[in-house]
């Protein structure tokens, strides 16, 4: 199958990392050499000729032909357009409207533009998620022994916010992997096989959400990506990924499809789990009325 550039989407190039994705474990040295190139850098593919990018990898330039022609595409020409494509789409989705233009508009059109744009992030994740994807994530939820979260930049809130939630529907340990690292370091080194990873990260993507993947696939942890697209590098290392719209009109990330899908994975964990969630969510609900009685009772 030949791929058409010219109508190349984040959509097709996703499908093409999945398809790389699946074929790794099967591809030969070189041929996996590239693949994991490509899926860890595909910013530098797309900025490269066939000359630097075989000089990067260390193969020969027949070699990236190949493999582009095994997973669908007439060539390295045919490849490179196709990530130009996705990235340019994801780093300007909406072309021509500028803040200028946003500027121009009276107050309450302007508050209906933004307020659809985040209202179509939200519908645009929630329909890509995968009902597979969620149960194989409850699932290794449910079976890990603890919970691992990591954000960096303006995602650390996010990953806040997916603690606040996992500790109140689950009765497993959480721990938060944030900041420097020397904040995180024994943290992380506490990670074993058996606990999962969560991570969220949005542009610019960090070098420690990379590190920390890396080091906890090392170990056998299982990771699961909450992220906008395929480019995160983290992509690549997970295990389950749900993508997240995130685009916005000024450019700056949109975070409502991080919250939103964690949301309602949270939701159906507590579906699937129900009598476990009701003797969870009774015995929060019993503290807190404790703590009410307990005020009532110092102020009389």
């Amino acid at each position: 199958m030949t791929l058409d550039v010219n109508t190349v989407d984040l959509d097709e190039w996703a499908t093409t990392v999945e398809r790389i994705k699946e074929a790794l474990p099967g591809l030969k040295p070189t041929f996996k050499k590239i693949a994991l190139y490509v899926l860890e850098d595909p910013q530098s593919v797309s900025f490269s000729s066939i000359q630097s990018l075989a000089r990067q990898i260390e193969v020969n330039e027949a070699a990236i032909v190949r493999f582009t022609k095994s997973i669908g595409f007439t060539g390295y020409a045919a490849f490179k357009k196709t990530i130009q494509a996705a990235i340019k789409l994801q780093l300007n989705p909406y072309g021509e409207i500028s803040m200028a233009e946003l500027t121009s508009l009276a107050g309450a059109r302007q508050l209906q533009k933004l307020m659809r744009f985040e209202s179509d992030n939200v519908k645009k994740t929630l329909q890509a998620i995968k009902l597979p994807t969620v149960i194989r994530m409850i699932e290794g939820l449910g079976g890990c022994n603890r919970i691992f979260i990591a954000g960096f930049g303006a995602t650390r809130c996010i990953a806040e916010l997916y603690v606040l939630l996992l500790t109140s529907n689950f009765w497993k340990q959480v721990i938060t992997i944030n900041g420097s690292i020397a904040d995180y370091i024994a943290r992380l080194n506490l990670i074993e096989a058996r606990d999962v990873l969560i991570i969220a990260s949005l542009p610019p993507y960090t070098r420690e959400d990379t590190q920390i993947a890396r080091f906890a696939r090392e170990r056998g942890v299982k990771i699961y990506l909450f992220t906008d697209s395929p480019r995160c590098p983290v992509y690549p290392l997970s295990d389950e990924v749900i993508l997240c719209s995130s685009t916005s009109l000024l450019y700056t990330n949109s975070y409502t499809g991080l919250i939103t899908s964690f949301k309602v994975i949270m939701d159906m964990w507590l579906l699937s789990n129900q009598n476990e969630s009701e003797a969870r969510m009774k015995t929060l609900t019993d503290l807190e009325l404790q703590g009410y009685k307990d005020l009532a009772d110092a102020s009389d």
